[in-house]
């Protein structure tokens, strides 16, 4: 009897161990699908993105447009009367992507590309009048802006009717949410820059929308006043040669018939502003950039003169601000005050310029 007894014991011991095995299991296994999300989950960082700024961008993503990108394409609907597409939609991802844009591809996949649709359009009463749709669908909207404002094109017109956009002498570009849009012309044409604009309103139409301000975080510390139209570029890396500025927001400025670069980036924390502040000003001085005297004592340690041309960096809270390239010290400083009190009002961590 005693021996049955301590036998059901053995036999309830075992079984608690072998459930107890199983648990650890099962928690092992959770955890380890987690790690597996985290590392294969994008680094909404080198986006510029943070808490509600990831969340939103997750849900833009989420949106479907009006067919898939095949039909969009190739919809009688997209193209003006006298228009059609020739030949099928092509696609490439970012291993043949070299294929389509070869040179331009790295650029692209650094600022987190995820498949290029094209096609190529013509004029049924003008052989001539013809061109290419080139629909890059890019992470989030910062990176569609990105590539969109680092290749601008210089003498190019803005349109009214979308937003951000712009048309050359034989192009149109815009970009939409995660989308960056090329409508090329295989001519220069007024007529075919005019109906190409028709079908980038189509198809700007049939595209998820995200308003600026909302994936651009900095530009509301950049003041409107004097700021030239069209004039913001995003860097999502190496901004001014500088391999560690990520996520920095210019914008042109026309003061007293000067002409001036101003940035913003949003940093973690405070101590990464500063660290960017004094990290970028070593820079400077390593390409020959040094200490300038300035009566504006907010400004009096970040004003450095560079053969001529004044730089400004300085940092208000969690925020980098500064001016980049300026032929006045006087005019730069001025923009650099204003920049600064802009920083001031929307910082969320204090606002004292370092």
């Amino acid at each position: 009897m005693l021996k049955k007894t301590k036998k059901n014991k053995n036999s309830d011991v075992s079984r608690r161990e072998r459930n107890v095995s199983y648990l650890l299991l099962i928690i092992l296994a959770v955890i380890g699908c987690v790690v597996l999300l985290v590392h294969s989950s994008s680094d909404f960082k080198r986006f510029g993105l943070y808490g509600p700024e990831a969340k939103a961008a997750s849900e833009e993503k989420s949106k479907t447009s009006a067919g898939s990108a095949e039909k969009m394409l190739t919809s009688e609907s997209l193209f003006p009367e006298q228009y059609s597409a020739a030949g099928n939609v092509e696609n490439f991802n970012a291993d043949t992507l070299y294929e389509k844009i070869n040179g331009k591809a790295p650029m692209y996949v650094d600022a987190g590309f995820r498949q290029l649709n094209t096609v190529r359009f013509n004029n049924k009463e003008n052989s001539k009048q013809s061109g290419e749709i080139y629909l890059y669908e890019m992470e989030t909207p910062r990176s569609a802006f990105s590539v969109y404002s680092n290749q601008k094109r210089a003498g190019s017109t803005i349109l009214e009717n979308i937003s951000p956009a712009y048309k050359t002498d034989n192009a149109v570009y815009f970009c939409s949410d995660r989308y960056y849009v090329e409508i090329v012309g295989f001519s220069k044409s007024s007529s075919l820059v005019t109906d190409m604009t028709k079908i980038a309103e189509t198809l700007a139409d049939k595209l998820p929308h995200t308003p600026q301000e909302k994936y651009l975080r900095e530009l509301k510390m950049l003041p409107e006043e004097d700021r030239v139209e069209g004039s913001l570029i995003l860097y999502l890396n190496g901004a001014y040669g500088f391999q560690d500025f990520d996520n920095a927001l210019s914008a042109r400025y026309n003061i007293d018939d000067t002409t001036i670069t101003a940035f913003i980036s949003i940093r973690q924390s405070r101590e990464e502003a500063q660290k960017l502040v004094k990290q970028y000003k070593q820079f400077l001085a390593e390409n020959g950039a040094s200490p300038a005297s300035t009566s504006k004592k907010s400004l009096e340690h970040g004003v450095m003169d560079m053969y001529g041309m004044t730089q400004i960096i300085f940092s208000v809270g969690r925020t980098c601000g500064g001016i980049h390239q300026a032929s006045s010290q006087e005019t730069a400083e001025k923009l650099a005050l204003q920049l600064a009190e802009q920083m001031k009002q929307h910082n969320s961590e204090g606002s004292t310029a370092k």
